[in-house]
């Protein structure tokens, strides 16, 4: 049990009451619903209700800085005792209903794994100031704004003024870029198969797999070096680093027209009926979640899509996962030079790596459990490392709109970048000496260490409008780019000697700060 998502982000939801973006969310409520025959009065009064009550679950959220300590999280609680939690709230009623549309009776001994007790408990006060109507529309609302903004023009109209207020957006995208999104959310397994035939040859998860046990060796060697660790903690760490998983590109199971098939055969479409398929698609993955429940999880279930550009790691699973969507130039190719590869994909292979070892990933073992394998002096040096970083972020002004960084909300991202890139520069150094220096690219004045560090200047190529980029800030956990690059090669002693940096000088200053 948690919070739910609410139509605005918390933080956002948490400003003055006329707030220009609050009043844009207000008016969007108010104008869907009215666009679906509902009168203008009620309308209005009716998604100024939903609203304040809205705000209202926003101020009893857990900060998000609370939860990175994810031991907080671990509230067991039997099915029996959780009403007695939640005061006047029936979650359990609600519960079972839910479960019994898949034929699955909840016992009363059934374990719940409560993330933060105080919200729940404070949730029957909050709702108990509203009326039933107010918190039956929050669930109106909230599936109307999310079913209907793809059909009519009038509907997507009402959409896009209200992105334009809190997005920073100026027009709506391509009709067909939609529909593209949504036909691959739907049929991710059998867009993701052509994909990877046409995009993602053998050879380049073969030059992957390399990538990946250099990196991992030199993070290994990373761990040896730690003075800074007991040779106890150190022995968890060796463990955790061996037993991480790996799921590279596309599924080596379950990825046969055969499978992709079966996988489809209870999906239902109907031909030119949008809405209604949506609809069908929802319940089937509610469905299939629900069901779920009490069956082993799969090691080798796949959850997000090839052909996403994305990467990632998962604690609760110890995995590293690559998508084929990222394997791709100009960030990636099994025929470029090593120090072009090393400077891209290299370092996030690392990025991710080093998650298992931040704030976050570091709470869990081996075996994904949430369980400490840590000394308490060694967690206390961890601690101070982590908190220079954290000062270093809380003293950097975001320009561009005049915010200063949240320390601790990015420190686990910013651990993994210093990380990533220390080890995917080791592996390449260690790369030269194994097969000799590669030519360097013509045109370009730049020595290979350059070129490496100049492959990752370029990894994270962006521009926000400014409404986005304060939402970013207040509740993201990444750098902007300028400030994730920049701040990943001021603390590296290997950029600094590349590039011939002066000491004292802004790209090389006398403090540097890193976890690994």
């Amino acid at each position: 049990l948690s919070s739910a998502n609410l139509g605005m982000l918390q933080e956002s939801l948490m400003e003055e009451r006329n707030n220009s973006a609050i009043m844009a969310y207000e008016k969007y409520l108010a104008e869907t619903a009215i666009a679906l025959n509902a009168s203008r009065e009620v309308a209005e009064m009716d998604a100024k209700d939903v609203v304040d009550l809205e705000k209202e679950l926003a101020s009893i959220m857990v900060p998000r800085e609370d939860k990175r300590d994810h031991s907080k999280r671990l509230n067991p609680v039997s099915l029996n005792d959780l009403n007695s939690i939640s005061d006047n709230l029936d979650i359990v009623r609600a519960l079972r209903t839910s479960f019994d549309t898949v034929n699955i009776t909840l016992a009363k001994n059934e374990r719940i794994i409560s993330y933060y007790p105080t919200y729940i408990g404070n949730l029957s006060s909050v709702l108990q100031r509203f009326s039933n109507r107010t918190i039956q529309n929050l669930f109106g609302f909230s599936y109307a704004v999310t079913r209907v903004a793809g059909l009519t023009r009038k509907l997507r109209d009402i959409k896009l003024e209200y992105d334009m207020v809190v997005n920073g957006v100026e027009s709506e995208p391509h009709r067909k870029d939609f529909c593209i999104q949504k036909t691959s959310a739907a049929f991710w397994k059998g867009l993701s198969k052509q994909y990877v035939l046409r995009k993602f040859p053998k050879a380049a998860k073969d030059y992957l797999k390399k990538m990946i046990k250099h990196l991992m060796k030199e993070f290994h060697r990373i761990i040896e070096e730690a003075t800074w660790m007991s040779g106890h903690t150190k022995v968890g760490a060796f463990a955790k680093l061996a037993s991480m998983r790996q799921s590279l590109g596309y599924p080596d199971e379950d990825f046969e027209d055969s499978d992709i098939e079966k996988f489809y055969e209870n999906h239902t479409m109907k031909y030119m009926d949008y809405y209604n398929n949506e609809v069908i698609r929802f319940n089937q993955a509610r469905q299939l979640m629900l069901k779920s429940l009490r069956q082993p999880s799969s090691k080798n279930q796949w959850e997000l899509p090839p052909h996403e550009v994305n990467a990632g790691y998962d604690p609760n699973q110890n995995l590293l996962m690559f998508l084929a969507g990222i394997l791709q130039p100009p960030l990636f190719s099994e025929t470029y030079q090593h120090y072009i590869n090393y400077g891209g994909m290299g370092v996030v292979i690392g990025h991710e790596i080093t998650h298992g070892f931040d704030d976050e990933g570091s709470q869990y073992d081996k075996d994904g459990n949430l369980r400490n394998w840590w000394t308490e002096e060694d967690r206390q040096s961890f601690r101070d490392r982590a908190q220079c970083i954290i000062d270093q972020n809380s003293n950097t002004n975001v320009v561009e709109v005049n915010i200063t960084l949240n320390g601790v909300n990015t420190q686990g991202e910013t651990i993994a970048d210093r990380g990533g890139l220390k080890e995917s520069f080791r592996a390449y150094q260690r790369k030269v000496k194994r097969c000799g220096t590669e030519l360097l690219l013509p045109g370009l004045h730049l020595t290979q260490d350059q070129l490496f560090f100049l492959a990752f200047g370029q990894l994270f190529c962006e521009k926000w409008k400014p409404p986005i980029l304060k939402m970013l800030l207040a509740s993201g956990s990444h750098l902007p780019a300028r400030y994730r690059i920049n701040g990943a090669l001021q603390n590296s002693e290997e950029f600094a000697k590349a590039y011939n940096c002066p000491l004292g000088s802004f790209m090389n200053p006398q403090k540097k700060c890193s976890v690994w």
